[in-house]
């Protein structure tokens, strides 16, 4: 079970998908405390709501007003990456009408490439 600040539909402002409205999906945590971020993750967990991948597809099913004009549903953050092992999970119960897109700040996905390829960074 993970958290999750909140689920919302919008027109998105950012990436390839500018203009076309999305199911954002709102992940609890990151890995990184950058200054511009635009999420607030001050506020205490009793302002969250705790899930697992099937009660975040019974949720999204239940949007259907939404659901009718989405594009596609937008995972992002905090980091979405930190839960990996949930995302898999909702990705092989969900039946894929929709396409899902992640909005991340890619620092895992960097770690884990060099982690296994042994490559070292230079200054």
């Amino acid at each position: 079970m993970i958290y999750i600040k909140e689920i919302f539909s919008s027109i998105q402002g950012e990436s390839n998908y500018v203009g076309y409205k999305q199911l954002f999906i709102r992940f609890c945590k990151c890995n990184l405390n950058c200054k511009f971020c635009d999420t607030d993750f001050s506020s205490d967990l009793n302002s969250k709501l705790l899930y697992t991948p099937e009660k975040l597809i019974t949720e999204i099913d239940n949007m259907q007003d939404d659901l009718k004009t989405i594009h596609s549903i937008s995972f992002t953050g905090g980091e979405p990456l930190l839960f990996y092992d949930f995302i898999n999970n909702f990705i092989n119960l969900f039946n894929n009408k929709y396409s899902l897109l992640f909005l991340s700040n890619s620092f895992l996905v960097l770690f884990r490439y060099l982690s296994n390829n042994s490559l070292q960074l230079s200054s």
